[in-house]
């Protein structure tokens, strides 16, 4: 069943997006919080179903209802509302349903039931098994029906190695190269012995787990090669989708907005592997420049709060990042906050005193000066 969404709350349209997608029978074809972008996709694709909110900003949830009903009659409405006022104006346009927010699943759940009723979704099949392995942040192995669990390794040794075999997946590398990687001040007969020992580890750990149907090291012409079958990894996920994004948007909001959110540390950031400096700092530089380009977004659309968000979650990855605090200033001036921009100052400075033993640069000192002298 297609589905799209319509709500002038960003943190609601992420929010049902999620429950939604929970229905292997469901596919959200767009997520808006404008009804006119809206209208045009209801236009072009005629979903069997639209979820809607009441009170949105350029026309009611209700009028919008009765558009829907003229461009796609076969288009079910169910109002997403925080107001119960509404309920009876919103039978009285023959609504599907009327749900309250926050949504719930178990409510949503009976919703959907009707819809399968009715003949609109097919019945849910099982899902197949699926493995999602976190690179980002802390490395993290999800299976399907589990909550996300850390693998547990007998040495560092064993899990770098793991790590570095996935870091070049699909890859052969050699035992030399290996071995001067983990074991670099052994002969060569001792580390030979080490490698074979740690891959012997990590494939019993595979076995264990039961990740073998996604994860296979062979050895291969004088080396080893990590292959991996439809093995979902969030850091190549997040690559695919960061050149995937449109340009910002009323229409593309919610998909930039959920992508922000997706980024859960730096890459192999929990062990800070040398090797995987590179990758790391590309991922991060990508990620940072659309953080940059949601808020200065969101403050084009006088929406303080959410860039206010924004950068806080990037001083939260950085705390040195010199450019986030001045940014915080900056917005927070625009709201008259002077003592937060007086703290933030402080803050900065500290932080830049105590991580790297420097002073703000010139530009931001003399941007703080001629800001106290506006007093």
């Amino acid at each position: 069943m297609k589905v799209v969404l319509v709500d002038n709350e960003n943190s609601a349209l992420i929010s049902l997006n999620k429950l939604l997608s929970a229905s292997n029978d469901v596919e959200v074809i767009g997520a808006f919080t404008q009804i006119g972008p809206a209208i045009e996709q209801i236009l072009q694709n005629q979903p069997e179903t639209v979820f809607m909110d009441i009170e949105m900003s350029e026309m009611s949830g209700l009028a919008a209802a009765t558009v829907i009903r003229s461009i796609s009659p076969r288009t079910e409405i169910i109002f997403v509302t925080a107001h119960r006022q509404y309920a009876t104006d919103a039978f009285n346009l023959e609504a599907f349903d009327y749900l309250l927010k926050p949504v719930k699943k178990e409510r949503l759940s009976k919703t959907l039931l009707r819809l399968r009723k009715r003949g609109y979704l097919e019945p849910a099949k099982p899902r197949q098994p699926y493995i999602y392995l976190r690179c980002m942040g802390r490395m993290l192995v999800h299976v399907t029906g589990h909550e996300p669990r850390a693998l547990k390794w007998r040495t560092t040794k064993v899990k770098e190695l793991f790590a570095y075999l996935l870091h070049s997946r699909n890859q052969i590398i050699s035992k030399d190269k290996l071995i001067e990687l983990l074991w670099p001040d052994v002969d060569e007969q001792k580390g030979t012995s080490n490698l074979q020992t740690s891959i012997y580890r990590i494939r019993r750990l595979i076995e264990d787990q039961g990740l073998e149907q996604w994860i296979i090291i062979r050895y291969l012409e004088f080396g080893y090669i990590l292959e991996t079958k439809q093995l979902i990894i969030d850091a190549e996920e997040l690559d695919v989708k960061f050149r995937q994004l449109m340009p910002i948007s009323p229409n593309h909001l919610t998909e930039h907005q959920q992508l922000f959110e997706a980024y859960n540390g730096d890459y192999m950031g929990e062990d800070q592997y040398f090797w995987a400096e590179t990758e790391r700092l590309r991922l991060r530089t990508m990620w940072l420049q659309h953080a940059h380009n949601l808020a200065a977004y969101y403050l084009e659309q006088g929406r303080e709060l959410e860039a206010l968000t924004v950068y806080h979650r990037i001083l939260r990855l950085d705390p040195t990042l010199e450019e986030g605090h001045v940014a915080l200033m900056r917005i927070y001036d625009r709201l008259n906050d002077r003592n937060s921009v007086e703290q933030q100052y402080a803050l900065m400075t500290k932080i830049l005193k105590r991580e790297a033993d420097v002073e703000p640069s010139a530009e931001t000192m003399e941007w703080y000066q001629n800001w106290q002298q506006k007093r």
